[in-house]
């Protein structure tokens, strides 16, 4: 049998055509190519390598490169910085009240238990009393008494009733109002306004309805 022409297959191997393909290409008179089909392998070293196992190379695994944090804050960071300073500031605003502020209430509630005080004292004696502002302080007299006195004693000034200082020497009271403190239990609504020369134009408000006791407020509040 004419032997077939030899090529290699596009798989890199050297194959041949089958003895039943060149039976038939030599019947219909074709020579023999290396691109007819189906092909056989020949070479027994590629044979050898296919059957032989895998074998692996051990691939060394490239170390991964952190990348670099870039510098800052985060928003969250932020956030949390600024909440602290507003809890902070917030609490070192009622810690530092004004003080000017506070004295001034002080004042106010000190002179609603003085007019209360004085008012009770005029219920169980019977006799009228009077409130009057007087320079750096403020005074409650019996108007009966004081007629009296200037009328009898030839210095009224040793009769005179006892001043009553107020706690800072900035405070003032605006106007010169009188309050009526007795002796009936329903007295005419009557208010005082005192200020402070440190708040010009903060004044707090002592009055009553005539019926309720002295309360502290601001100017124009319901007593």
């Amino acid at each position: 049998m004419p032997t077939s022409a030899v090529g290699s297959s596009p798989e890199g191997l050297i194959r041949v055509p089958s003895s039943r393909g060149q039976a038939l290409l030599l019947a219909l008179g074709k020579p023999l190519s290396v691109n007819d089909r189906p092909w056989r392998t020949q070479d027994a070293s590629v044979r050898a390598l296919r059957a032989s196992p895998a074998r692996t190379w051990p691939v060394q695994a490239t170390p991964r490169q952190a990348s670099p944090r870039q510098g800052g804050f985060t928003l969250i960071e932020l956030m949390v910085v600024v909440a602290i300073i507003a809890i902070g500031s917030a609490g070192v605003m009622f810690a530092l009240r004004d003080s000017a502020a506070s004295q001034l209430e002080r004042e106010g509630l000190r002179l609603a238990a003085m007019l209360e005080s004085a008012r009770a004292q005029s219920r169980s004696s019977g006799q009228a009393l009077r409130w009057r502002p007087v320079e750096g302080g403020f005074v409650v007299e019996s108007t009966a008494g004081l007629a009296a006195a200037s009328s009898a004693a030839p210095n009224p000034s040793a009769n005179a009733p006892r001043t009553s200082r107020w706690l800072s020497q900035d405070t003032r009271v605006q106007g010169k109002p009188e309050l009526v403190l007795g002796p009936e239990p329903l007295l005419p609504p009557q208010s005082v306004l005192i200020e402070s020369v440190a708040l010009p134009g903060r004044p707090v408000q002592v009055a009553t309805d005539g019926l309720h006791p002295f309360r502290v407020g601001v100017p124009g509040a319901p007593p």
